[in-house]
């Protein structure tokens, strides 16, 4: 089954064959990834009559289309791509032309203008000051982004327009004040790729991103730039954040946070739609076994079901899901700290995971603490 995934994965990443089968979310993110990467392939005739009935395919099709300077004819809102400037950009002309016949598609030229460095057409588009294209501009390091980015952070009020993890553009009603977070998909986040047959292995583990092809690839793709953090960067690990986070490489700062119980940090860093990575996850591991509040924040999490809780539900593991190892946590602190009384009170939930380990880094004040109820554990 998995070499089959591989070769199906790949052929249509290549742009050389369309899967017979697209249910399966990796395989259907491969034939995305090749659509966007190949223009002949996203204008043939079995991608486009595929894209007529399957919206996220016309998605990539129309994005491959305006990125090789065509403006598709006659696109219906769902068939509008989220991102066009990645993996290639337009030429401004062409962008200028797809915002004038498709209005509610601005905010996406925007963003394609701060990472291209097209500004005289940025500010044509008269848009709200949106975060996340301050962002975009200020990673692309080109001269009309520098200017696009200082016009924005120059102003009082700054808005959340564009949201990269639910796919979304609100221009209504968008959030303010927003400031910047670091939760912006910029063009060298997309760099990095695992293998479809990788991704298959591990499903929940990996989003649609703003491509929607979950960053899959036919060969892993390491980041070139990389995470390290510079001078100013680390100062961020042991000083109060700013409201305008001044960097998206906040890998490590999420980690550190989770590591420490930091709630605030925390809850600030980590976007709750956003799947954990397995270092995050041993991280908020730790932090539940030293830091009591913070466990007792994640079990409020787990209890509301908020959407952090249900994004860590959906994310699979081969060993384990990342949620059922949380539940683990949670109580195994509560027993440290000498509070059992729920579970002298109801007995242990049948369904509840139990913890192997309630000896470290505390441990809990002698037989009293564990009553027969919790001998069940596995100690």
């Amino acid at each position: 089954m998995l070499l089959a995934i591989k070769i199906i994965c790949r052929a249509a990443i290549r742009g050389k064959r369309i899967p017979e089968n697209l249910d399966q979310d990796v395989v259907r993110a491969s034939l995305i990834r090749g659509i966007r990467l190949h223009y002949d392939f996203a204008i043939s005739d079995e991608v486009t009559n595929i894209a007529r009935t399957v919206s996220s395919v016309a998605r990539a099709r129309n994005a491959r289309m305006i990125m090789s300077n065509v403006v598709p004819q006659d696109m219906t809102e769902d068939q509008q791509p989220y991102c066009i400037w990645y993996p290639d950009f337009a030429t401004e002309d062409v962008y200028r032309t797809l915002a004038e016949r498709y209005p509610q598609i601005r905010y996406g030229v925007g963003r394609a203008c701060a990472a291209a460095g097209y500004d005289a057409l940025y500010f044509e588009l008269n848009l709200l000051l949106d975060v996340s294209i301050a962002e975009e501009a200020r990673e692309g390091e080109t001269e009309g982004g520098r200017r696009i980015y200082e016009s924005i952070m120059s102003r009082p009020c700054r808005y959340a327009v564009m949201d990269d993890v639910m796919l979304s553009v609100e221009i209504e009603n968008p959030r303010f004040p927003a400031f910047l977070n670091g939760d912006t998909e910029v063009r060298w986040r997309l760099e990095p790729r695992r293998t479809a047959h990788v991704a298959w292995l591990t499903p929940g583990s990996l989003f649609p991103g703003i491509e929607e092809d979950m960053h899959v690839n036919d060969e892993d793709v390491y980041l070139s730039r990389g995470e390290n953090l510079n001078g100013d960067e680390v100062r961020l690990l042991y000083e109060p954040l700013p409201q305008d986070l001044p960097t998206v490489k906040k890998t490590l700062l999420t980690e550190m946070a989770a590591f420490e119980g930091n709630i605030d940090r925390y809850s600030r860093l980590a976007p709750p739609a956003r799947p954990m990575n397995r270092m995050e996850l041993r991280c908020v591991i730790r932090g539940i076994y030293h830091h009591t509040m913070y466990a007792r924040w994640w079990a409020d999490e787990i209890q509301h079901n908020t959407l952090r809780a249900q994004t860590v539900a959906k994310s699979d593991r081969v060993h384990g899901t990342p949620l059922e190892m949380i539940k683990m946590a949670i109580p195994a602190r509560r027993i440290m700290v000498n509070d059992p009384r729920e579970f002298l009170d109801a007995g242990w939930p049948p369904s509840a995971p139990q913890p192997y380990l309630i000896w470290w880094p505390l441990r809990p004040e002698g037989a009293r603490c564990l009553p027969c109820s919790l001998r069940k554990c596995r100690v």
